[in-house]
C-alpha cells in the first residue's frame, strides 16, 4: 500500500498552472528546466532570460483523463492521493484552484484527498477562503513562504494559522531552500515553525520537502513540537540514504524517535511514482518503518 501525499492532478487546468512559469520560479529551471523547457535547454547565464523562452510543448500534451490518471495509480499500487492548490495571486498572477481540486476529490472520494491554498497578503479574504475550502472538503491549506515573501512565522501567516487551528485543518509549508533568484534563502528554515508551533501548538503542520539544507534543524524542531511532520516530496530518495548529502539525520532520527512522522510523497509531475517507491523500498530502514513512511503515517494524519 501506498499514499503519496503531494500530488498535481493532470487536467487541463493543473497543467496549464505548472507551465506557467513566474519569475520568482525561473530559479526552479536549473532543476526541472529540460523536463518543462525542452531537452536542448541550457541555463542561461542572467536568469531572467528564461522569461524568452517558449515551452516545446502545450498543457493540452500533458493532459491525462482522470480515469486513466486513476488507473496508472492502481497500477503503480497507489491506493490515494492528496491533491495540491496554491494561492499566490497577489505574488504571481496566477489563478487559484481551490475549487477544481475540491471537485476532483468529490468525483474521487475513496482515491483523492486535497488541500486548498491561501494568500496571506489577501487578509481577511484569506480567512474566508480558509473556510470555503473547508467547506468544499478540502482537509488542508498549502503555503510556500518564499512565493509569498514572508518567513512562516509572519504575523501575516497567523489569522490563516488560526483559522485552520480552529477547523482542524492541517497546513503545509514548503520548508526548504528555494531556487529562486529573487528571494531569500532562509525564508524556508524550519526554525520558524518554532515560533509557529509556540503559538499554535495543537496545529498539524507538515513541514514540505523535508527542510534541506537545514536537516539537522528540521529535526529538532520536530523533537521539540510532536504537533510537526514532514515529507519527502521532491526527492530522489535514493540521495536520503547516501553519505554526505547531509540528509543522514532524517534517516536516523526518521527510523527511530521520529519514524511516526515522515510522510511519502512525490510531488508528481515533478518526479516519477515508481522510482521514488522503489527507492524508498531500498532505503536503510526497518521494514516496519518503510511502512509508516510509504502509508501508515498518512493514513493516520489525513484520514484515508
Amino acid at each position: 500500500m501506498v499514499i503519496d501525499c503531494l500530488v498535481f492532478p493532470p487536467t487541463l487546468e493543473c497543467m496549464k498552472y505548472n507551465l506557467e512559469i513566474p519569475r520568482v520560479q525561473y530559479g526552479y529551471m536549473i532543476l526541472f528546466g529540460k523536463r518543462f523547457l525542452g531537452e536542448d535547454f541550457t541555463v542561461p547565464r542572467n536568469i531572467d532570460d528564461i522569461a524568452k523562452i517558449k515551452p516545446p510543448f502545450k498543457p493540452e500534451d500533458m493532459v491525462m483523463p482522470m480515469e486513466k490518471f486513476v488507473e496508472m495509480l492502481d497500477s503503480l499500487g497507489i491506493d490515494h492521493c492528496v491533491l495540491f492548490a496554491m494561492d499566490e495571486e497577489t505574488n504571481t498572477g496566477k489563478p487559484v484552484l481551490n475549487d477544481h481540486i475540491a471537485q476532483l476529490v468529490k468525483e474521487y472520494p475513496d482515491k483523492f484527498k486535497g488541500f486548498g491554498g491561501a494568500d496571506p497578503h489577501k487578509g481577511k479574504r484569506a480567512v474566508e477562503q480558509v473556510q470555503k475550502a473547508y467547506d468544499s472538503g478540502l482537509i488542508g491549506i498549502a503555503m510556500r513562504p518564499f512565493v509569498h515573501n514572508l518567513y512562516s512565522s509572519s504575523k501575516k501567516y497567523y489569522p490563516i494559522y488560526s483559522k485552520c487551528d480552529e477547523l482542524d485543518m492541517i497546513v503545509w509549508l514548503h520548508t526548504s531552500m528555494s531556487w529562486s533568484h529573487i528571494r531569500r534563502m532562509d525564508l524556508g528554515r524550519p526554525l520558524y515553525l518554532d515560533r509557529v508551533c509556540l503559538d499554535f501548538p495543537e496545529l498539524r503542520i507538515i513541514a514540505g520537502h523535508a527542510g534541506w539544507p537545514w536537516v539537522i534543524e528540521l529535526i529538532g524542531v520536530m523533537w521539540r513540537r510532536p504537533n510537526v511532520y514532514t515529507d519527502i516530496t521532491t526527492i530522489n530518495p535514493k540521495y536520503l540514504g547516501m553519505p554526505g548529502t547531509g540528509w543522514e539525520p532524517l534517516i536516523t532520527y526518521g527510523n527511530s524517535l521520529l519514524q511516526d512522522r515522515v510522510l511519502f510523497g512525490t510531488s508528481w509531475p515533478l518526479m516519477p511514482f515508481d522510482l521514488c517507491i522503489e527507492e524508498v523500498k531500498k532505503l536503510p530502514l526497518k521494514d516496519s518503518v518503510k511502512e509508516k513512511w510509504l502509508h501508515k503515517n498518512s493514513e493516520r494524519l489525513f484520514g484515508f
